[in-house]
């Protein structure tokens, strides 16, 4: 049986990196060549296998976040209830593979279209109702 010396090795790493003009499967022909093995020697070692059949293949990946998907009913739904148990909007961000933005966002739009979702922060509601009554104040004036 042939062997490939660390000579072999060496100059086949060399070869590879140094030539651009030639690629790694010509320059292990040449390297086996080198050392001794036929052309039939050298096809039978080859690593080139036949691509899988179809039914082996994995199937496609389902996209892994609805970025850009327009927003349910049910993840309105979803988003009223895990925000009424405590969830925060990261936590409900990562349930509904969205981002925490767009939960934020919907959160507020929801508020506006007259879903009832409690205000967290009591102190940072007060603000918000004491800023827009002295708003509406101010501009019937």
């Amino acid at each position: 049986m042939k062997r490939l010396t660390p000579n072999h090795l060496s100059v086949m790493l060399d070869l590879s990196r140094n030539t651009g003009a030639i690629s790694i499967q010509d320059v292990a022909r040449i390297v086996l060549e080198d050392a001794g093995f036929t052309k039939d020697e050298i096809d039978s070692l080859s690593t080139n296998k036949a691509p899988r059949p179809v039914a082996e293949r994995k199937p496609r990946q389902i996209r892994a976040s609805k970025r850009g998907s327009a927003w349910t009913k049910a993840d309105d739904k979803a988003i009223v209830e895990l925000w009424a148990n405590g969830y925060s909007s990261s936590q409900i961000a990562k349930q509904l593979r969205r981002t925490n933005s767009a939960v934020t966002i919907r959160i507020s739009q929801l508020r506006k279209n007259g879903e009832k979702i409690a205000i967290r922060n009591a102190a940072a509601g007060q603000r918000m109702k004491a800023y827009h009554n002295k708003r509406r104040a101010t501009s019937k004036k």
